[in-house]
């Protein structure tokens, strides 16, 4: 039987369709985009791929060239050197292409693309592929980011960096580490990391390497058993400090580890002890010159204030009056030199701790109160006010009675000694939240701020006239501050020249008999 043409052509016609939609299946779920160009470079046909997900429709891009699809665009470099090379007919191989999809975001593809001809070889278009290759440029780029920026860091750190393999072989070797070693880089890449560690020690670096590689840690600093050295290219010998690190990378152990020389450090170190040395060993031999000569000093002065005070129990029978006079300067002259000497002798025995507090539970109101009274004959002559609020409850606290009632002389006595005539001492005390109070506040010739560390020195002189005008060896407030810090406190001084001066001795709230914290 015949066979019947039209049946045939409609089978044929079936199995291309057929072959149609299968092919457009397989461009529909590829990864590859698909695209042909006419003649005059004008899409004609696009795959749903090449757009999809970047909100344009494939079907606005027939008809149109690549650079109008573009629009703006067209302007990248990549771009124009994809259409030049359209418009030469050349074959493409993974050119990539970038074109900017939206503020921040880069799309990035690999274009292939064959020229199409006819049968009499005239050119008829272009057929393509392209495939996104953004999130691969991207990690590339970020990857030589991350290498530019290790780069930097190694070219600009003046610590030396080395790198090392698994088997200790140096890889990396930065400029720090040329200028620390001496070596040139390709000296030493390649090389075991030991050429830069003394013979001597290579043993026990491997030993150490190995229990560093089976511990958890991921870094340690090498120089937690001594010091580590370093031995320079020309042998030379540098004591560093150094850390250790170690990082897996695709399944291989890589070691960096950061050297710093400490030759300077160490050798100032070494000066700072032997100042330090120095310093302590002078003045030690100045506390004890002062004790000795405290003493010398006062075996003849006793005698001379012993004789005076003979003498002055018979002196209105047996001296004239200016006789008298004479005597009885003698006699202050000493006493004020004598309680110097004792102030010198105090001072030493604190620098050099042997006084030791002998605390009692004491009152303040009581002792503050015996104090004034004592400093109250001078200030009087001098009409100067003593003034301090009888009716304020008394603290109790423990303390050293001889030497608080020591501070409150020193800090009385100055006060009134550098007031003028008719002008005004206050005393008062409170327990606030860090501390209990005791301030002396005085209307005289005032402190500086710069002039209140001066103030606080042994010896310190604040100005040579105010000296010469207001007798006195400079020890009072040094004595007092040392002495408070025995008991745990600290002195407090604010001072304004020509308005006057507030101490401030704290003792700390637990020598408080009731802490009210």
């Amino acid at each position: 039987m015949p066979e019947d043409p039209e049946a045939n052509s409609l089978d044929d016609r079936d199995r291309i369709r057929e072959l149609e939609e299968r092919l457009q299946g397989f461009v529909e779920v590829a990864s590859d985009w698909f695209w042909e160009m006419d003649a005059n470079y004008r899409y004609t046909y696009v795959s749903v791929g090449i757009i999809e997900g970047r909100h344009e429709n494939p079907k606005n891009m027939i008809g149109k060239t690549h650079d109008e699809v573009l629009g703006e665009l067209a302007c990248d470099p990549t771009q124009q050197q994809f259409l030049r090379r359209l418009k030469a007919r050349d074959t493409i191989k993974e050119m990539y292409l970038c074109r900017n999809q939206s503020p921040g975001k880069r799309l990035w593809a690999s274009v292939n693309a064959q020229p199409k001809f006819d049968a009499n070889n005239n050119f008829v278009g272009y057929r393509g592929t392209a495939i996104d290759i953004t999130e691969q440029v991207e990690a590339e780029l970020a990857l030589k980011a991350r290498e530019a920026m290790w780069s930097g860091l190694l070219s600009i750190s003046a610590d030396a960096i080395v790198i090392c393999n698994a088997d200790q072989v140096i890889t990396t070797f930065n400029q720090g580490a040329c200028a620390m070693f001496g070596y040139e880089a390709e000296e030493v890449l390649g090389a075991p990391l030991e050429i830069l560690m003394p013979e001597r020690f290579r043993g026990d670096h491997k030993n150490h390497v190995h229990q560093f590689d089976k511990s958890a840690m991921a870094s340690r600093l090498m120089a937690q058993r001594g010091i580590v050295y370093g031995i320079r290219k020309n042998a030379e010998e540098f004591p560093a400090d150094a850390s250790i690190s170690k990082l897996s990378i695709e399944g291989e152990t890589v070691y960096s580890v950061i050297i710093r020389d400490v030759t300077s450090r160490l050798s100032n170190q070494e000066q700072l002890l032997s100042a330090k040395e120095q310093a302590e060993y002078a003045n030690r031999a100045k506390t004890e010159f002062l004790a000795n000569m405290s003493h010398e000093l006062r075996t003849p002065l006793n005698a001379i204030l012993g004789f005076s005070q003979v003498l002055q129990l018979d002196m209105e029978d047996s001296f004239s009056p200016r006789q008298q006079s004479y005597i009885g300067s003698v006699l202050d002259s000493g006493e004020q030199l004598l309680n110097k000497i004792n102030e010198i002798l105090e001072l030493s025995n604190l620098d050099a701790g042997n006084l030791v507090p002998e605390k009692t539970l004491i009152s303040a109101k009581q002792i503050c109160r015996s104090i004034i009274d004592i400093v109250l004959v001078r200030a009087k002559s001098r009409d100067i006010d003593i003034r301090y609020n009888v009716t304020q409850a008394d603290v109790r606290f423990i303390a050293d009675e001889s030497m608080f009632r020591k501070m409150m002389l020193n800090l009385l006595t100055n006060a009134v000694k550098f007031t003028e005539d008719g002008g005004g001492v206050y005393v008062d005390w409170k327990v606030t939240a860090t501390s209990f109070e005791i301030r002396v506040k005085d209307t005289g010739i005032g402190l500086s701020p710069e002039d209140i560390p001066k103030a606080l020195s042994s010896f310190g002189q604040i100005d040579g006239k105010l000296n010469r005008q207001y007798e006195g060896s400079g020890l009072g407030l040094p004595l007092t501050k040392k002495l408070l810090e025995l008991h745990g406190g600290h002195l407090e001084i604010f001072g304004q020249t020509g308005v006057g001066t507030t101490t401030i001795l704290h003792f700390p709230l637990e020598t408080l008999e009731v802490n009210p914290h």
